[in-house]
């Protein structure tokens, strides 16, 4: 709607049309939001990094999101605000993979220990369990927590 929604009238008084935070430049153009907050598992010194993470539902999956860039701390809760290019549906899995900008011979595994996904069209809160570390550049599944 942009900076004319003032001018914007509803006739019966309920707007039943569908608005979207963000919008892309191809189709579909609506974005779909979702704050993601991951909690890192790793030894205990920190590590210049990159971590990402992609989501995974019974619609579809999306591309790999860039979650933080910087010091790669263990127990740090890490948070980010991810436009998904589509709806996912109900998401059943995240992918978590990191990997190190400089050589480290000491080969550092991380994981994600608790992720917490809220999705922006309901609010809807769900929480994802790490159950491994994992090697630079590696896949990280993670699922569910079990209740």
């Amino acid at each position: 709607m942009g900076s004319h929604a003032d001018r914007f009238t509803v006739t019966d008084g309920v707007s039943k049309s569908k608005y979207f935070l963000k919008t892309g430049s191809s189709k579909p153009f609506g974005r779909y939001s979702y704050r993601v907050k991951e909690t890192l598992d790793s030894p205990s010194w920190p590590n210049p990094g990159f971590m990402f993470v992609a989501l995974s539902g019974d619609n579809d999956s999306t591309k790999e999101h860039q979650l933080h860039v910087g010091a790669l701390v263990s127990g740090w809760t890490y948070e980010v605000l991810l436009d998904a290019e589509l709806d996912v549906g109900a998401v059943t899995e995240v992918t978590f993979r990191w990997y190190n900008h400089i050589f480290n011979p000491v080969t550092p595994r991380y994981g994600a220990s608790k992720v917490e996904l809220q999705r922006g069209k309901d609010n809807m809160i769900v929480s994802f369990c790490g159950t491994e570390n994992v090697k630079e550049n590696a896949l990280q599944r993670v699922l569910p927590c079990q209740a």
